[in-house]
């Protein structure tokens, strides 16, 4: 589930202009300073497009005037920005390998004592595939999608491409969790859940 977005969002920060948008973090860090997030939007556009679940989120956010936020999926930044600016920016994402990604995401859900086992958490049937954050109608609208596993390397090629040279790689915490979940082995039958699941997923599945 984790791909150290937050670990980026932070670095990228210290990069990021008076006039850029930084949306803020929960729990708030020291040295995140979000700036530009709030403002209206239009709640009508696009409103078909999103699930009820999707609208209400949306409208809570429209209360707080935050244009902005954590977690948006590409639609919604799209119709946030008008297609004319969108077509201008280079966007990246982090994605992780759905086996590998399953697994971070029963740790989580686990950790909080949202599922008791795995048996649990596949009844739920409540998995963590976000695709919509950066597909759109399906189709990948992402200029580049950074391999979790290859996560330095793709990083720094994807910084330089844009023109920061002065950076530090992610410490260590970005994959703190690795350890934890390779010790989580999935039954042949979990195994075709996942891949049916993930069957649309850019990487290829384990």
């Amino acid at each position: 589930m984790k791909t150290a977005g937050t670990s980026i969002e932070v670095m990228l920060d210290k990069y990021c202009g008076e006039n850029d948008i930084v949306t803020p973090i929960y729990p708030k860090i020291s040295n995140h300073t979000p700036r530009n997030y709030r403002g209206y939007f239009n709640i009508l556009k696009g409103f078909n497009s999103y699930s009820n679940k999707k609208n209400i989120k949306r409208i809570k956010h429209l209360v707080k005037r935050e244009k902005f936020y954590n977690h948006m999926s590409a639609l919604e930044i799209k119709h946030a920005i008008g297609n004319e600016k969108w077509e201008t920016y280079y966007k990246f994402c982090v994605e992780r390998e759905p086996m590998d990604k399953t697994k971070s995401h029963y740790s989580m859900l686990k950790n909080r004592g949202l599922v008791h086992n795995l048996d649990d958490y596949f009844k739920k049937g409540i998995f963590a595939n976000n695709e919509n954050i950066y597909t759109i109608d399906g189709r990948i609208i992402v200029d580049k999608i950074i391999n979790y596993n290859n996560l330095d390397k793709e990083l720094r090629e994807v910084l330089l491409h844009l023109g920061i040279k002065n950076f530090q790689t992610l410490t260590v915490n970005a994959k703190k969790g690795n350890e934890e979940t390779k010790k989580i082995n999935f039954t042949n039958n979990q195994k075709e859940i996942i891949r049916n699941v993930f069957k649309n997923h850019p990487f290829t599945i384990k």
